[in-house]
């Protein structure tokens, strides 16, 4: 598979943003936003704040969007070798490998960004309770390596049971 781009001048103006967009896979996240909110309502016993759903459904297409656009960079190369996917923006030339990665992450950090104060007190909590010091005060490299780290393990990284000790506030993200 090649990694540049095609050299074409034929491109149309939005080909390129359709090539992003397709990367995300609209046609499956449509599946996710239609099963969050019921499943939200059913949780809340009636309708939750509408600014919750609308942050859940925002928060669900950046971080499903992103997880497909590395999800296709990982699978470039067998994309590249079966009829029903070659002409996916990878393996037809149309962008190449690095921009997919890079626009993956992106758009799951700006999920997770979102509530990124939360996420960041929780995180801490549990890694002064593993014994790792405290996460908050860890340089971004090591953030990152440690959170890849972590999703790259076949293990959970703790259960409820083992850190019961937690800030309400902590407890609602862990919830």
């Amino acid at each position: 598979v090649s990694t540049s781009l095609r050299r074409s001048h034929s491109w149309r103006p939005g080909e390129l943003l359709r090539a992003y967009l397709a990367l995300t896979k609209p046609n499956i996240i449509w599946l996710l936003l239609i099963t969050t909110v019921p499943a939200m309502v059913v949780a809340q016993g009636g309708w939750p704040s509408t600014w919750l759903v609308v942050a859940t459904l925002i928060g669900g297409v950046l971080t499903a969007g992103g997880a497909n656009s590395i999800n296709q960079f990982a699978d470039r190369e067998i994309d590249s070798r079966m009829e029903r996917t070659r002409r996916r923006p990878l393996p037809s030339g149309v962008m190449a490998p690095g921009h997919a990665a890079v626009f993956g992450v992106a758009l799951a950090k700006l999920d997770i960004r979102q509530e990124a104060e939360r996420h960041s007190s929780l995180l801490d909590a549990i890694t002064s309770w593993l014994g790792l010091g405290h996460y908050t005060r860890w340089p971004e490299a090591q953030r990152q390596s440690w959170l890849l780290e972590q999703l790259a393990s076949n293990r959970p990284l703790l259960s409820q049971r083992q850190c019961p000790d937690l800030a309400p506030e902590d407890q609602a993200v862990m919830d």
